[in-house]
């Protein structure tokens, strides 16, 4: 039996989680949860498409929105001090530069890949 995979940090949590539908039910979804937002459940490759959009918005330039699972795309947005990231249900969260950078470090972590069914 394999630990489902999951990081916690002070703004934001990124776990493993149980998805059933389409061709590949099981485990290897992922959750995200930012301050008090939740976003739409996602699986790779939409946990890299996010990381390097929150890369992109940290390093000043613009990012397309991210899909992830169904409905309205999250938004990423540079500004001069920090990222915003615009979730589905309309709400805007400010990440500084570090925090954009690691979390998008998190959706790209191995163990997250791996446990996906990616190298």
């Amino acid at each position: 039996m394999t630990t489902p995979f999951n990081i916690s940090r002070d703004r934001w949590s990124l776990r493993e989680i149980i998805m059933d539908e389409g061709d590949r039910a099981g485990r290897g979804g992922f959750a995200l949860v930012l301050d008090d937002e939740h976003f739409p459940y996602f699986r790779y490759p939409q946990s890299r498409v996010l990381a390097d959009a929150l890369n992109q918005a940290a390093d000043g330039a613009e990012a397309p929105p991210v899909a992830l699972g169904e409905g309205t795309p999250v938004q990423v947005r540079p500004t001069p001090q920090a990222v915003l990231v615009l979730s589905p249900a309309g709400a805007t969260r400010a990440l500084s530069i570090g925090e954009a950078k690691l979390l998008a470090r998190d959706l790209l972590n191995p163990l997250a890949q791996t446990l996906t069914g990616q190298d």
